[in-house]
């Protein structure tokens, strides 16, 4: 996430988003459900999915139970994943997995996932209610240069004519 243009005034709601291993990242996409559990009570019942041939720490499990037990109103086009990492198991449910390697730069990170875009959406939208035009619009037209199809899109291009429209408060052109 970006850095808040006030800290303040938009407090951390101390979500999971992705975690940190060794030197990689993860993001966990459109995240529904986190379970975290401790390697010392984990069963690795999904042990006997895995592949002899190839050394991973994270798969996808098909035909979940778990992912199942949930109500699946949200859950369409989700997925349950296993991901293994030192002292602890987590197993998700969301819609992808988003791989990088350290140091994790959200910048570099949209470039390579524009899906990660929304960032720019949330920080343009905290911009604008700041009564900062000029750099709520740098940031619409971030995330309509990488999402231009995105699920809010529309939204940003009419956020983003309304303060093209707007006569500048300092009097300029």
């Amino acid at each position: 996430m970006f850095p808040n243009p006030e800290p303040e005034s938009y407090p951390s709601l101390g979500s999971i988003h992705g975690a940190i291993a060794e030197d990689s990242w993860v993001i966990f996409s459109g995240l529904q459900v986190i379970q975290i559990v401790p390697e010392e009570v984990h069963s690795y019942w999904q042990d006997k999915y895995a592949d002899p041939g190839v050394a991973t720490c994270a798969w996808q499990v098909l035909d979940s139970a778990w992912m199942a037990s949930f109500d699946q109103q949200h859950l369409a086009n989700q997925h349950h994943f296993i991901l293994v990492f030192y002292d602890e198991i987590v197993e998700v449910v969301c819609r992808e997995l988003l791989f990088g390697n350290l140091p994790f730069d959200l910048v570099t990170a949209i470039e390579a996932n524009p899906q990660l875009g929304d960032a720019y959406l949330r920080l343009a939208n905290a911009l604008r209610s700041q009564n900062k035009p000029k750099e709520a619009i740098e940031n619409y037209k971030r995330y309509l240069d990488c999402r231009p199809d995105g699920a809010s899109a529309a939204y940003a291009r009419r956020c983003l004519d309304r303060l093209l429209a707007e006569k500048p408060a300092d009097g300029s052109a």
